[in-house]
Order: C-alpha cells, then sequence, then structure tokens
C-alpha cells in the first residue's frame, strides 16, 4: 500500500504538488476495495489532503508549499486538474462537501486559462500554466479540464459545466489531432505543434468521450473513444512504451477502465496485464523507480489490475 506523504511538520520533506496529487489519487482508489486496506487508505487519502491545503493559494495550487515551508512555486493548469479531479473523488468517498466547492473554485481557475487572444492560431484551449510560464496550450491541460468539468457536471447537474465540457473536448479535437487517431500534445500561438503522442493524453481524450456519451446521449462521442482506445494500444504495443514515464501510462490505462465499464474491449486487459509484467513486476532492482511518482504509479497499475470489473 502507497504511505502518506510527510505531515506538515517543520523540517519534513514535501513534494511537488503533481506527484502528490498522484499518490492521492492512488490513496483514494484504495479506499474502494474491500478489506481493512481500504481502511488505511482512506485515512492516507484524509490526510493528503490536509497536506495538500499547503499548495492552495485563492482558487488554485501552486507547484511547491507556500510560505514558510516552500516557495509556493509557478502555477500549472495541467497540475491543478488533477487536483480538481482528486477533490471530486474525495466528495464521492467522504461526501465532503468543501471537497466538491474547492473542486469548484479550481475548475473555475482552470477556465481562466481559456486563451481569448482570436490572434492566436486555433484559437481557445487551455494554457500549460500561468505567465511568465511557456505559453502553449496543452492536451493535457484542456482534455483534463474537460474531465473536470464532466465530474463536477455529474455532482451538481449544473448545465454550464457540460457546456464547458463541450467547449474543451472540441477544442483538442478540432487543433491537436493526429491523422493517426491520437492526440498530439501541444500548440503555440504561431500554429506550431509538438506532436508527442503522450499515453496520457490519449486518456483523458477517451475518458472526456465517454463520459460526454453518457452525459448527451450521443453515441459518435463513445464511438471516438473507442477508436482511439484501438488506435492507442496499438501504436504504444508496437513501440513497447518507449519514453513513456511510468505515471503517464497509470493514467491511461486508468482512463481507458472507464471505456471498459462502458463497452467492454478485450484488449485493455491484455494490454494492462504485458505493461505490469514487462514494466513494473518484479523489478527488484530498482529500474522502475523509487521516487513518489514511480511508486505511484505502480501502485495504481496494481490497484487497477485488482479492482473488481
Amino acid at each position: 500500500m502507497l504511505r502518506r506523504v510527510a505531515a506538515s511538520d517543520a523540517g519534513h520533506w514535501y513534494p511537488h504538488v503533481w506527484p502528490l496529487s498522484q499518490a492521492l489519487a492512488a490513496s483514494l482508489a484504495f479506499a474502494t476495495l474491500p478489506g481493512r486496506e481500504a481502511e488505511a487508505a482512506r485515512a492516507d487519502a484524509l490526510h493528503n489532503f490536509r497536506v495538500l491545503a499547503d499548495y492552495r493559494l485563492g482558487q488554485g495550487y501552486r507547484s511547491v508549499p507556500l510560505t514558510p515551508l516552500g516557495r509556493g512555486g509557478d502555477l500549472y493548469y495541467d497540475d491543478n486538474n488533477w487536483i480538481a479531479l482528486d477533490l471530486v473523488a474525495g466528495y464521492r468517498l467522504f461526501g465532503e462537501r468543501t471537497m466538491l466547492r474547492r473542486a469548484e473554485g479550481v475548475f473555475r481557475f482552470l477556465v481562466s486559462g481559456w486563451d481569448t487572444n482570436t490572434g492566436d492560431a486555433c484559437p481557445g484551449g487551455v494554457f500549460w500554466g500561468r505567465p511568465p510560464l511557456r505559453q502553449i496550450r496543452t492536451t493535457v491541460s484542456t482534455a483534463n479540464a474537460a474531465l473536470v468539468a464532466l465530474r463536477l457536471y455529474k455532482a451538481t447537474d449544473r448545465r454550464a459545466y457540460l457546456v464547458w465540457a463541450q467547449r474543451l473536448y472540441g477544442w483538442v479535437s478540432r487543433c491537436l489531432a493526429g491523422g493517426n487517431g491520437l492526440y498530439y500534445d501541444s500548440l503555440d500561438s504561431h500554429g506550431n505543434v509538438s506532436a508527442q503522442e503522450w499515453t496520457y493524453n490519449q486518456g483523458a481524450m477517451i475518458a472526456a468521450g465517454v463520459l460526454l456519451a453518457q452525459a448527451t446521449g450521443q453515441r459518435s462521442y463513445l464511438e471516438q473513444a473507442q477508436t482511439s482506445a484501438k488506435a492507442a494500444l496499438a501504436h504504444y504495443r508496437a513501440s513497447g512504451y518507449e519514453g513513456e514515464p511510468p505515471i503517464f501510462v497509470a493514467i491511461f490505462f486508468g482512463d481507458l477502465d472507464l471505456l471498459q465499464h462502458a463497452v467492454p474491449l478485450p484488449s485493455y486487459r491484455t494490454a494492462l496485464l504485458h505493461y505490469l509484467r514487462g514494466h513494473v513486476a518484479l523489478r527488484t532492482d530498482g529500474s522502475f523507480g523509487h521516487s513518489l511518482l514511480s511508486q505511484t504509479a505502480a501502485a495504481q497499475l496494481y490497484w487497477l489490475a485488482a479492482a473488481p470489473f
């Protein structure tokens, strides 16, 4: 079981908010399993939510803790997507409305990063981070903001969230779709595309498509999710996931699990178990990594393998 992040006592080590968000996601996932481990996971999750408060400034969360525990760090929209998803998952698990209200606040921060400059190439999309960070609009920031909007729509039934979800998903579909069924990474104001096809970007669009189909009744979203899933699994099988950080892959399979529950995808579990055997299992030499993100990736992948369908 993945253990909790260090508490907010002087002298303790603090991670950046990105690995903290993934450790929190793992704890929330394990908390849904039967048995005593679930009780420990719930305690870990609540603890890590308390630690997360040390990063919050206004509606957003900075990359490192605020003073006196850290320098505060930059504001990244992709980081805040993960936090918002954790907060909604925490609300579903614990029923604490404070978590839902904070998730809604984070979403307001996310859409403040929507590009409104009509002179930009393919205007729209959510930037990677607040200025003076590099001003690119990314799939990870935009597609996951659509996921946040859809989770909030399900929790609140507020139609504005569904409208935003369609807008966010639509921008990625128009501006960063590749010709092979996958999605590129980012786009700058001049139209230059960064063509990396990261696993977690494919996962975000697949999951958003599943939830949009459920929310709207439009089957085309689900069909596109299936098309992307098949293309992605074939692509990464051929590449052997070369260059893909394990946490990206864990998020990808977590998003595919949502599709698997909507429409059985026989190749999903085969691919998951193949990745576990080839990249995670029995890596006692430490080659998988001892960082918080690496441990979290392994935890999330094993949870997916163990979770009941």
